[in-house]
């Protein structure tokens, strides 16, 4: 699987800088592991996006890759 990303910036350092964010963004949503209940084990969760409950908490959703239900983990505080 590879990836692209393209930055066009004016100075070296913030497209460093945002090269750096993209990079970690696509590292946390490619090993993101959640718990399929119909697969009945855990799988990476594929087209992983955070987001936010009501709570507050973040949470990852997405799909299984292997049967296509939807797949949600509940992330720490921070």
């Amino acid at each position: 699987m590879a990836y692209f990303v393209i930055i066009i910036c004016e100075n070296i350092a913030e497209s460093l800088y945002l090269l750096r964010i993209s990079l970690i963004k696509i590292k946390i949503y490619k090993i993101m592991e959640g718990y399929c209940v119909k697969c009945k084990s855990k799988k990476d969760i594929k087209g992983g996006a955070e987001v936010t409950m009501k709570n507050g908490r973040k949470a990852m959703k997405g799909t299984c890759p292997t049967c296509g239900t939807g797949m949600f983990r509940i992330l720490g505080k921070a």
